[in-house]
């Protein structure tokens, strides 16, 4: 699409996007049709051929679309006859849809809107950045429409969707353009004809998708690689046709990952690379990383039916003449993730037997990944050996997990079986994935050069630290980049560095000084705690004193009463003695007058003593009966009062 005016493109796909919405076709053949009816009305064409139809498709609306899809769309267009290759219209019933060109109209504007917008943002935001219009725009519609390609504008772009994620009327307009190309995709490569349960598609995933799966990158790519798992498991509900695996070298990568994450974790270093700092999280020793290394693979084979590729030699002469590696003068080998993608595209051809289709789910083996260059390589390898005499495109050797998650909802839905889109045409998580992976690639290359500057005796350990510090503050995962961060987040500069290492000596050296006077109060604070306990000894012997003091006045006190007990003891007893002694003495004084009475008055002694006795004797008992009689005397009185009293009370009610 390149040199095609940008608004074209943003506006037919949008268009597109509309009329699907409006749900009344039943496929996008029908959508194509409308724009091929705008073309033979607007035109007032007397007769064309599929060909011309090819050629104002492009023209008019930026669409490429293959001559067996444009035939098929033709056909379901009324008033049209067909003879020796040519159609002749009758414009008399072929009528101009009006509900088309105003959706036309209204995106056009909007698109236009949307342009002026991002232009004004880069001027703004990015004033050193010197870009033409046409130029941002055609990386406007790469970055909506998923083209893998660094085109210079994505971090720009996925700055705008960030800063304006809250602005319905932008958001809205940059996903219906992403919505509509999804919808049409399936045009592109013929999708809706094709039948989801006839052939098997083994997919090999790639090592980055593989930890998304596992949450080693965050919780929205995890997100994406689960939306991408459901539709695989949708597919074969009704029995197996998609296979998940990896290829050995995958295995090999991710045991080298976590091969370092056990050496970070032992020799207690720094990594900026997300996956390893998810797994060492919460490692104590490389046998933790063991454990995560053992249930991350478990998780894959057991869950999700992710298995190792059975074949691990791909180097043998019966797949050399599928061989894609030497045939690619144009690729800088030297680059790791070139050769890389060299490579797995070469595996699968060798797998394919050099077959070619192009239908994906016909393709029989297909590599998902998401390493740019990885894609890249693949697009660049059907193009060379793209045939020129035809306007079919092939599928490629690899592709992006959202291409494949699109393809596969576009086969399970037919584009019309669901209003629920896949999450990853959020436009905002394709600018946090955007924005990430640029943030990500900068702190790799920004650490590079600091170790570089550190060998070299350019910095100090010092400055060094303070760099590192500075890139470990920057947020890489999706979901923690915001607005408010990213500028900050993508400033890879000297001066931003610079002045953050700065800061950093201030805050180290002011650190430094409240270090010291922390340690002078705390020399403070254990003074006051030994005289506090000095103070808390004093008292503790004072009190020790003070109880020692009372119980010599207890046992004084209790010595005291004793001696008064045992004194009051001896009182009583000759108080007790003197009652006894004076009684005998009178009772003794008492026979002794009498005797002596009787004596002089001759009477017997005896006889008057045992009158004497029996009175004596008899007095108790005298004295008891009168008792009692009182009592039955007092009590009978008490109960003729008291009846008395009953008397005299008014009666109840």
């Amino acid at each position: 699409m390149v040199g095609m005016n940008s608004n074209i493109v943003l506006t037919s796909y949008a268009t597109f996007k509309e009329l699907y919405r409006s749900n009344k076709y039943k496929d996008p053949y029908q959508i194509l049709s409308e724009f091929i009816r705008y073309i033979i009305v607007s035109r007032s064409l007397r007769q064309f051929a599929i060909a011309d139809i090819k050629a104002y498709l492009e023209e008019e609306f930026g669409f490429i679309a293959p001559q067996a899809v444009i035939s098929t769309s033709t056909a379901r267009i009324s008033g049209l006859t067909f003879q020796n290759g040519q159609y002749r219209p009758d414009l008399r019933k072929i009528k101009r849809n009006q509900e088309f060109q105003d959706y036309q109209t209204k995106n056009k504007e909007q698109n236009q809107h949307l342009i002026n917008e991002l232009l004004e943002f880069t001027r703004t935001n990015y004033p050193d950045v010197r870009i033409e219009k046409g130029k941002l725009s055609q990386d406007l519609i790469s970055f909506l429409l998923d083209e893998s390609s660094d085109n210079g504008c994505s971090q720009i772009i996925g700055d705008f969707v960030l800063q304006n994620q809250d602005n319905k009327i932008i958001k809205s307009a940059l996903e219906s353009v992403r919505e509509g190309s999804i919808l049409y995709s399936g045009l592109s490569y013929h999708l809706d004809e094709f039948d989801m349960n006839s052939e098997e598609l083994t997919l090999f995933l790639d090592t980055e998708i593989l930890f998304d799966i596992a949450g080693l990158h965050g919780e929205l790519n995890k997100t994406l690689a689960d939306d991408f798992l459901t539709l695989v498991d949708a597919a074969n509900k009704n029995g197996k046709r998609i296979y998940l695996q990896y290829f050995y070298e995958v295995k090999k990568d991710v045991d080298n990952v976590y091969g370092a994450a056990e050496r970070i974790v032992e020799e207690n270093q720094v990594t900026f690379d997300d996956a390893i700092k998810e797994i060492i999280s919460g490692c104590s020793d490389a046998t933790d990383v063991v454990e995560k290394k053992t249930k991350f693979y478990r998780n894959l084979h057991i869950d999700h039916g992710i298995r190792q590729d059975a074949k691990e030699n791909y180097y043998t002469p019966e797949d050399d003449q599928f061989n894609l590696e030497a045939d690619m003068p144009g690729m800088p080998v030297a680059d790791d993730s070139y050769y890389e993608g060299m490579k797995f595209c070469s595996h699968i051809n060798k797998l394919r037997k050099g077959y070619q289709t192009q239908n994906y789910l016909d393709c029989k083996y297909l590599c998902v990944s998401n390493t740019r260059r990885v894609v890249e390589v693949s697009r660049a390898i059907c193009e060379q050996k793209k045939n020129p005499s035809s306007d079919e495109r092939y599928c490629d050797y690899a592709v992006s997990l959202t291409r494949i998650t699109n393809i596969l909802w576009f086969l399970l839905n037919r584009g019309f079986g669901s209003k629920e889109l896949p999450k990853n045409l959020d436009v905002v998580i394709k600018a946090r994935l955007i924005l990430s992976a640029y943030i990500t690639q900068g702190v790799t290359e920004a650490f590079k050069e600091i170790k570089r500057k550190l060998d070299n005796k350019e910095i100090t350990e010092e400055e060094a630290a303070g760099y590192t510090l500075a890139l470990r503050r920057k947020h890489t995962l999706p979901e923690d980049i915001s607005a408010a961060s990213i500028k900050e987040d993508l400033d890879f500069s000297e001066n931003a560095i610079g002045h953050f290492v700065e800061e950093s000596a201030v805050n180290h050296h002011k650190i430094n000084e409240q270090t010291t006077r922390i340690l002078e109060l705390e020399n403070e604070v254990k003074e006051l705690k030994s005289d506090l306990e000095r103070s808390q000894d004093c008292v503790r012997d004072a009190h020790n004193e003070i109880e020692e003091l009372k119980r010599w006045k207890e046992a004084d006190e209790k010595a005291k009463q004793n001696e008064w007990i045992d004194k009051e003891k001896k009182h009583s007893k000759w108080k007790f003695a003197w009652a006894i002694t004076w009684k005998v003495l009178i009772v003794v004084g008492v026979f002794v007058i009498a005797w002596l009475v009787c004596k002089l008055l001759n009477v017997d002694f005896t006889l008057w003593l045992g009158i004497i006795i029996g009175i004596i004797s008899t007095v108790p008992s005298a004295i008891t009966v009168f008792l009692h009689d009182r009592k039955k005397y007092q009590d009978a009185n008490q109960k003729l009062e008291s009846s008395k009293d009953q008397s005299a009370s008014p009666p109840s009610p």
